[in-house]
């Protein structure tokens, strides 16, 4: 018979603490199931993405207990051979799920995804750092492994009427035909922006039962459960590949790189070598080798691709760092329209999932004159597609620093991510007239 969530985390738990109400009563409303999940009265099947981790090993505890009938499905979507890392991380996340899939009395089910992972996520990353863009593989893995090709297998191959996963973001699906997508209750857990270009037609047949808890309740939970996994360690690095001991050289397998020069953006002066443009982020440390301890440190704030350049700023807040403008292009809406609101209107935005939610008037353009008002500057090897004419113009209320061409941006309106775009083009303080003091 299907528990109540008091009963169930009674039994789990033994006692219940002064802060259990709130938290069965967030857990709750994050389980509220999708409207797939209410089109018939048959004993619903929803298959758990497993990876071997606490928070997907909760989750599916958690649906156990709710009385659906759980199936594990682990995904294998990169050969460990291919970093020449070993391949004993991906055996161990593995051999993880299976043991919590028998700890919990759930099948379990495997699937291989190398290919259309390389084809769908990797192969584009690569592309993406060799043009100089910073991509994030993350959000390309969502949208197109875990909700793509992972939900339409379950759903098609194992029969489950959704797919589960153990992201910290919540689905409310009171408000229309298609889920809007909140916030995670915890702030910082929350994974809503990496799950911004997923649309709510595949967000119909998910479940994120964590989202209405905090981090260190999953774990307290895992651990009065007894769970293998309680105190495994969270994952780290490129989604599904791992973390590699230098990324730089990660890339460097995949990306034919040369020697050039750091070149400081005030003196236009050489000042270093690196060892390929392709490598460096604006925002990130330069560590310009040959500069002693006291000097004042360098940051990447550009990159000019053609020449093989990488610009460079003393002083980690110089204005060359900053902007308040970008240009935001491949959008995708959660409910497949963008926000109804007409001309520049005041939303959030969020430009990389550390960064906070920042307010920002939003500015939806069809015309390629509006978009091209901004321009990339440090970032020349940006282009510009007038048959894909729909842009977003950003305006943030205060500068932001290190913002980079090929982030995802997400933006807010109060809890709910209602999508967003790449990061086609933005215009750093210094080529403005707006320059604030900076400590050189």
């Amino acid at each position: 018979t299907q528990s109540t969530w008091g009963e169930s985390l009674i039994q789990l738990r033994g006692n219940v603490t002064s802060r259990e109400p709130s938290m069965l009563t967030r857990i709750s409303s994050a389980l509220c199931r999708p409207p797939i999940l209410s089109m018939s009265s048959h004993r619903y099947t929803v298959a758990v993405a497993l990876s071997g981790g606490v928070d997907s090993s909760v989750t599916a505890l958690l649906l156990k207990k709710e009385g659906f009938d759980v199936i594990g499905i682990h995904m294998s979507n990169w050969d460990a051979l291919e970093t020449g890392l070993p391949a004993c991380a991906h055996k161990a996340d593995l051999e993880a799920a299976r043991k919590i899939a028998g700890q919990l009395k759930i099948p379990l089910h495997t699937v291989d995804f190398v290919r259309q992972y390389w084809t769908d996520v990797f192969a584009p990353m690569i592309e993406a750092y060799r043009m100089g863009l910073t991509p994030n593989p993350d959000i390309m893995c969502n949208r197109y492994i875990k909700f793509g090709h992972l939900l339409d297998h379950v759903r098609e191959k194992l029969g489950a009427d959704a797919l589960a996963t153990g992201h910290y973001a919540r689905l409310d699906t009171t408000a229309g035909p298609q889920p809007l997508l909140r916030r995670g209750v915890d702030p910082i857990k929350d994974q809503s922006y990496f799950l911004a270009s997923v649309t709510g037609s595949k967000l119909k047949s998910v479940l994120f039962p964590l989202g209405g808890m905090l981090k260190s309740e999953v774990r307290s939970l895992a651990r009065a459960s007894n769970l293998f996994t309680a105190e495994r360690p969270d994952s780290t690095g490129l989604c599904f590949v791992g973390k590699a001991p230098s990324f730089s050289a990660f890339l460097g397998q995949y990306i034919p790189t040369r020697n050039g020069d750091f070149v400081d953006v005030d003196s236009d002066r050489k000042v270093g070598s690196h060892k390929g443009a392709e490598l460096y982020c604006p925002g990130q440390s330069a560590r310009i080798a040959g500069l002693g301890p006291n000097h004042p440190g360098w940051f990447v704030c550009g990159k000019n691709m053609q020449q093989n350049t990488v610009l460079v700023c003393r002083g980690h807040d110089h204005h060359a760092l900053l902007s308040r403008k970008c240009v935001v292009a491949d959008l995708s809406w959660v409910n497949d329209e963008p926000p109804a609101r007409a001309g520049p209107t005041l939303f959030q935005a969020r430009y990389r999932h550390m960064a906070g939610i920042i307010p920002a008037h939003i500015h939806l353009v069809n015309d390629d004159k509006s978009a091209l008002r901004v321009l990339p500057s440090n970032q020349t090897n940006s282009t510009y597609d007038p048959q894909r004419s729909c842009r977003m113009i950003v305006e943030f209320t205060a500068p932001q620093r290190g913002l980079c061409t090929g982030q995802f941006l997400s933006v807010y309106d109060g809890e709910t991510c209602l999508g967003g775009g790449t990061i086609l083009s933005f215009e750093p303080l210094h080529n403005s007239m707006e320059r604030p003091e900076t400590n050189k």
